[in-house]
């Protein structure tokens, strides 16, 4: 069987994340060039940290996630990505924006919006923003439900 997924979404992106995310490497740089004025090491290690947390940023912040016969993938920056076996998930559903923000799970939220929480039977159970939320559960339902006519033929 080829391993193309059945459907992908990108991330959904809210301006305000982007902005508080600019804004903390901003900060850092900002600070790194004022500690120029005074001092040389100071300044270096804020340009360090600047540049760490752009790349943690990188690493950390989803760009698409995709539904396969089996599994979700959740693929942040190139070369890494999170995958959850369509196995492992007890039960998903839309989260409203409070929920989203205040959750306390695995959070791969990148908008101040609604979201899909996926709840695990082992492992955190995680919150999501998919561009298309409601699109996103309804495919995910329809693999999961595919799954399990699947393991009751076996």
């Amino acid at each position: 069987m080829e391993d193309i997924p059945k459907f992908q979404v990108q991330t959904k992106y809210d301006r305000r994340m982007l902005i508080i995310i600019g804004g903390i490497l901003a900060f850092t740089a900002v600070i790194g060039l004022l500690f120029l004025l005074v001092d040389f090491a100071g300044a270096l290690f804020l340009f360090g940290t600047t540049l760490f947390l752009a790349l943690l940023f990188w690493i950390i912040v989803p760009r698409q996630y995709l539904i396969y016969h089996d599994r979700i993938v959740i693929r942040l920056g190139r070369p890494f990505s999170f995958g959850i076996g369509l196995e492992n998930i007890r039960a998903v559903k839309l989260t409203k924006f409070d929920d989203t923000i205040a959750y306390t799970g695995l959070k791969f939220v990148t908008a101040f919006s609604d979201g899909v929480e996926i709840i695990r039977y082992k492992g955190w159970n995680m919150v999501i923003t998919p561009e298309e939320p409601e699109m996103f559960l309804q495919q995910l339902e329809e693999a999961l439900r595919i799954l399990q006519v699947e393991t009751n033929r076996v």
